[in-house]
């Protein structure tokens, strides 16, 4: 899905936004294998992104705040992660507006990433 220029430009924002390794190399390879499912997140975390940005466009607020993203809870058909994925994506979406962005804390069950938390502004 992705080439190789832009997979490393992606690690490089995520490791800066402060993304853990094992997380940042899942996601990668999602975006490398996701095809569709790729452009489908993509395309509601954009969405979510531009009505948020109206939102406090219109209240006249500052875009930052934390968001939190959570993994799927495995009833779901298709990538057990994506949930999480979101968040990364998230980030992307902050960055390419020109809005910093950090994960701030991550929460883990049984070694694996549950849950992301992402302050932005």
């Amino acid at each position: 899905m992705e080439n190789s220029i832009q997979i490393q430009g992606i690690r490089n924002m995520l490791s800066h936004s402060g993304c853990p390794e094992d997380l940042l190399e899942s996601y990668l390879q999602f975006l490398q294998t996701g095809g569709q499912q790729v452009q489908i997140v993509r395309g509601e975390v954009f969405m979510m992104f531009e009505k948020e940005a109206q939102y406090r466009k219109r209240r006249n607020e500052e875009m930052k705040g934390t968001v939190t993203f959570c993994k799927n809870d495995g009833d779901n058909v298709g990538e057990y992660n994506t949930g999480v994925f979101i968040g990364m994506e998230f980030i992307q979406c902050c960055f390419n507006h020109g809005i910093p962005a950090r994960v701030l804390d991550v929460w883990r069950e049984r070694g694996e990433v549950v849950e992301v938390v992402v302050k932005f502004g």
